[in-house]
């Protein structure tokens, strides 16, 4: 075959490994092994690029993954179960496709003020642009709610190309689901809404092009995944300083793909942190983004909750059986990703939030990479544990699934309590919210956010000089934020509507709104 004569470029940086109609060569001595170019024939080529059932079991996979998480999301909506970080993205969407302002809200960086801001004075987001036109097809927090679940299902794609070309279209297949099934991925997903939900596919994409030789493609979802998140760029900037590293033996002529990724990497940080994030927030001291507290105190971040960091360090890596350590190259790249999760101020080092985003991808394509050097074992030891190695992941993703998986609890919670009682509470507060004017402004308890969100000006617990105060007393450990401020309410604002746990107060100082209101809510 002509691909069992390798040409002088692939020899350079190629390691040699047979199975299927996949060659994979051998690395030369003091050349990278990761960093393999993976040559197929023609008819493997041809192979790759024409669907087959393996194409169409993933594409049922991602099919059912998204609907079912997009049911799922809108089930924890309907159920006030999301709150501040959903009505955030919702607000500076709405802002921007109504009012044509940039990604604009009023619950970051100037909480407790009657100023507006922008997200991207505190996130380097321009990602969020690319939803604008499905957002303008239906402006609520329902598209961000199913988009994200899309997003999510479409992480899947990256890693079944990668199996299938190093491993094979079966195992590639599986590993597939195995990343659909996976519990912090699920976390990623039910924790409200976030932009790092672009993160499983686009550095799916970079990770398979780092290990498979495609630098371009590296390069170009590389560029995509900057977009995300400033923290990005660490993540972006390890995997060229590696690639650098394991290049070495290389000239630069064929490896300034990594240089690249190094130098974007700094030039996002430096734009973020110097440009930005100061235009928008001109009070904010330099290098004031969450991200980068968890490398200021390290020491003391380390002793705080040690065993949840430990939970969750095995909730993240038994379900793929520890095999991404046979990847250590690849694991170093997640290193700050780790650091950032585990050394948080707060506890986000949990299968409950969406910090997980940052370090899925590297762990699915570790394993895929560690299921390949198992699969090279020398004699009949590959024969013995490769194959099952492979299904038992599957195995311990399903108990996984069933044990610790937010998914897992949400089916379990749908029992627990009276559901159509909910759902006309539900109904009722719509009704309720239906009848504020659009441009009064709101403050409100968290869980009640989301569903107040689609407008220009609203707070979180009690702010002074809003035009509105909505609580909900079904939820009293919400309503309950409100109750240090329950004498200027009394004082400043008019209740004019206590009924089914919900109490609406109006602003005094704008008769008006406290006669309109008082008309409309009677007809409730």
């Amino acid at each position: 075959m002509e691909d069992s004569i390798p040409s002088p470029g692939t020899i350079r940086r190629t390691f040699n490994i047979k199975y299927n109609k996949q060659v994979v060569m051998k690395p030369i001595k003091g050349t990278p092994g990761v960093h393999a170019q993976v040559h197929k024939s023609r008819n493997c080529l041809s192979g790759l690029r024409t669907p087959d059932r393996y194409d169409g079991l993933l594409a049922i996979g991602v099919i059912l993954y998204a609907v079912i998480f997009s049911y799922l999301s809108l089930f924890r909506y309907n159920t006030f179960q999301l709150e501040y970080d959903l009505a955030v993205f919702n607000q500076a969407l709405w802002n921007t496709v109504m009012h044509g302002e940039l990604l604009t809200n009023s619950l970051e960086q100037v909480a407790h003020s009657m100023a507006i801001g922008s997200h991207m004075g505190v996130h380097f987001s321009p990602i969020l642009f690319s939803l604008v036109p499905f957002y303008l097809i239906s402006p609520s927090s329902h598209t961000l709610l199913i988009a994200q679940s899309v997003l999510l299902a479409l992480g899947a794609v990256p890693i079944y190309f990668c199996g299938r070309e190093i491993l094979g279209k079966g195992a590639g297949c599986i590993i597939a689901f195995t990343y659909l099934i996976y519990p912090p991925l699920h976390g990623v997903n039910l924790y409200d809404f976030h932009e790092v939900a672009f993160l499983p596919v686009l550095m799916g994409f970079v990770l398979w092009g780092y290990v498979s030789g495609k630098r371009n493609m590296m390069l170009l979802f590389a560029l995509l995944a900057l977009l995300v998140k400033e923290d990005v760029s660490i993540i972006i900037f390890m995997i060229g300083l590696v690639g650098m590293y394991q290049t070495r033996n290389e000239s630069l002529s064929s490896r300034w793909h990594f240089l690249v990724l190094m130098i974007m990497s700094v030039l996002t940080l430096l734009i973020f942190f110097l440009v930005i994030h100061p235009y928008f927030i001109p009070s904010a001291p330099i290098g004031s983004s969450g991200f980068l507290q968890q490398y200021m105190d390290p020491v003391h971040s380390a002793t705080q909750h040690s065993s949840y960091r430990f939970d969750y360090i095995l909730k993240a890596f038994t379900p793929l059986l520890f095999v991404p350590l046979l990847a250590p190259e690849l694991l170093l790249i997640s290193i700050p990703s780790f650091i950032e999760i585990l050394f948080s101020g707060s506890i986000y080092y949990s299968v409950w939030f969406h910090y997980s985003a940052l370090i899925i991808s590297t762990l699915f394509i570790a394993t895929i990479i560690g299921l390949s050097r198992i699969r090279s074992w020398e004699g009949t030891v590959k024969k013995n544990v490769y194959t099952p190695v492979l299904c038992l992941i599957l195995i311990s993703s399903l108990i996984c699934l069933g044990l610790f998986s937010p998914a897992a609890e949400m089916v379990l919670f749908k029992g627990t309590y009276n559901e159509a009682a909910l759902d006309e509470h539900r109904e009722y507060i719509e009704r309720v919210i239906s009848v504020i004017p659009q441009e009064a402004s709101i403050s409100t308890q968290y869980n009640l956010l989301p569903m107040v969100s689609s407008r220009k000006m609203i707070w979180v617990d009690y702010q002074d000089g809003a035009d509105i105060v909505l609580l909900d007393n079904a939820f009293e450990w919400r309503a309950k934020d409100f109750t240090d401020n329950q004498k200027s309410i009394t004082e400043e604002y008019e209740l004019i509507l206590e009924e089914n746990y919900v109490s609406l107060y109006v602003n005094k100082n704008n008769p008006s709104l406290l006669s309109e209101l008082s008309r409309r809510v009677s007809s409730l």
